[in-house]
């Protein structure tokens, strides 16, 4: 067998995964149980976890992590630091990148509903700066497909894509209640005139393919769709599921899929390093930085909240050679 761990952080987040679900799964009825018994007191002493920030490391939960640390990384040789560069995507490597996903098709073997998937989950790592983790198998509640007026001309209709992308990866300090409350994302997209950066005619056109939206009439494309429905007075119109399809996945991958065909896009263009998906979050954070917004305000707030990170260590050296 060959190993495919090398940090000791991995190590460390899966110890902490399984506290957490033995927390949840485990004690947290044991608490239930005693609380209604008013029994509150020992209840409260009922907690498995450990604190990942601040002062409070003590406990059985964190003994472990002490272990791993001192023992069993320099036993196994695992790194303790980042094993990876943190390297940007510029919008000029998307572009590479989804041109090479298409036009040499033959050499980056895949499904065309799968091609189409690794598609827009790019534009979506790329835009947002989501994890790859939070695009695997999204399904059809999490879009809003809208028909809206447009302000500029009262005359035209547009659609209005809006996505809720859950965030899987909630640091533990931030595990409040608060934040319990508020784990998705929700931002929106239009069409754009440029088809490889179209996130919105993705998402429209795949549910069309599925015959999903839930309508009085069939629509066999985008501007079929533009045609109808009519808005009249109203300046919006939102277009609903139809009710089987919505825990159904829009756009359906495999991270283990996503991961093989990124790296043989990454091959095709002439890459020079075996760059991780993680740039394009990386180049993401880099865009939203291009505008310096001010701290406190809403828009620093949306970076935050997209990102959930406030440094940024970037490289800027291309990943595609052109």
């Amino acid at each position: 067998m060959v190993r495919t761990v090398n940090s000791a952080y991995s190590v460390i987040e899966i110890w902490r995964r399984l506290v957490a679900a033995a927390d949840f799964n485990v004690l947290r009825v044991e608490r239930a149980a005693l609380r209604r018994n008013d029994q509150a007191q020992k209840a409260s002493r009922l907690v498995l976890k450990w604190e990942q920030e601040g002062e409070k490391r003590e406990g059985p939960a964190y003994s472990i992590v002490k272990w791993i640390l001192l023992n069993l990384t320099p036993t196994l040789g695992l790194e303790m630091g980042s094993s990876y560069e943190k390297v940007e995507a510029t919008a000029a490597d998307i572009i590479v990148i989804l041109t090479a996903l298409y036009q040499r098709a033959d050499d980056i073997p895949a499904t065309p509903l799968t091609r189409v998937s690794v598609h827009h989950a790019v534009l979506q790592l790329g835009t947002g700066g989501f994890r790859p983790g939070c695009l695997e198998n999204t399904l059809c509640k999490q879009f809003t497909i809208s028909i809206v007026r447009d302000p500029d001309d009262p005359t035209r209709v547009k659609p209005i894509v809006t996505y809720r992308i859950d965030r899987n990866k909630i640091k533990e300090a931030e595990k409040t209640v608060k934040y319990r409350k508020n784990t998705s994302v929700a931002h929106s997209t239009t069409l754009v005139p440029f088809p490889l950066l179209d996130s919105a005619s993705l998402v429209i056109t795949r549910a069309i393919q599925m015959d999903a939206l839930d309508l009085d009439v069939s629509y066999k494309s985008l501007s079929d769709l533009l045609q109808r429905p009519r808005l009249g007075k109203t300046g919006r119109i939102d277009i609903p599921w139809k009710e089987k399809f919505l825990n159904e996945p829009l756009f359906p991958l495999k991270y283990a899929d996503f991961w093989a065909i990124w790296r043989r896009c990454l091959y095709v263009i002439g890459s020079r390093k075996d760059i991780r998906p993680y740039s394009l979050r990386v180049g993401a954070g880099a865009r939203m930085d291009v505008y310096q917004v001010p701290y406190g305000t809403t828009s620093w707030a949306t970076q935050e909240m997209f990102l959930k990170m406030t440094t940024r260590q970037l490289s800027s050296e291309p990943i595609s050679p052109q």
